[in-house]
């Protein structure tokens, strides 16, 4: 276990913490996993119809890597004002922990369209690029077959996907094709 003092004199607070829990090997797996440069491999899957679609395990890996934003916004919520040894002691008399869900309550209280325009925007730019990352080479295999097939090339379309399935409107004039990346419009 860990211990942490939070406070001075007699009123300190100590909490117990252990240093390896399942949050731990969540964080170490996102980090671990990065693609090997000069090695690929080819994954075959199929798609709408009779098409298969390559993906290179390297473009699978870019996707998951981006798990890796969550240590940013931890970043971001860790080191806030409301994090601070004042803060937890504060909100450690009144019966609940200064921790990232109490930063963001915080965050929504004093800048509501700010944080919900950064969330939104941020949820939007990532979600649009790992469409991208898995809808493209579906695209680029039918690019013969059919006069469509440059419908995920520009980012912006990826946006607009992402944007119209988000916000329930779901015109249908773009659309996943691929097993994973309708996973992700799922999302």
């Amino acid at each position: 276990y860990n211990e942490v003092i939070i406070g001075k004199g007699a009123d300190n607070i100590i909490e117990r913490k252990r240093l390896i829990n399942k949050e731990f090997f969540f964080e170490i797996l996102i980090l671990i996993v990065c693609p090997i440069p000069y090695w690929d491999k080819y994954i075959q899957l199929t798609a709408k119809g009779k098409n298969t679609c390559t993906y290179l395990l390297s473009e699978i890996i870019l996707a998951f890597m981006w798990l890796r934003v969550f240590f940013l916004v931890r970043s971001i919520f860790n080191y806030s004002v409301y994090t601070d040894a004042y803060s937890k002691k504060l909100c450690k008399s009144y019966g609940f922990s200064a921790g990232v869900r109490f930063t963001f309550k915080c965050q929504i209280i004093i800048n509501p369209e700010w944080t919900v325009f950064i969330i939104f925007s941020s949820t939007i730019m990532i979600l649009a690029y790992i469409l991208r990352i898995f809808e493209l080479p579906y695209f680029r295999s039918i690019a013969s077959d059919d006069s469509n097939f440059e419908a995920m090339d520009p980012y912006f379309n990826s946006i607009w996907c992402v944007i119209i399935t988000m916000t329930t409107v779901g015109y249908g004039d773009i659309a996943p094709s691929t097993q994973p990346g309708r996973c992700v419009a799922m999302l």
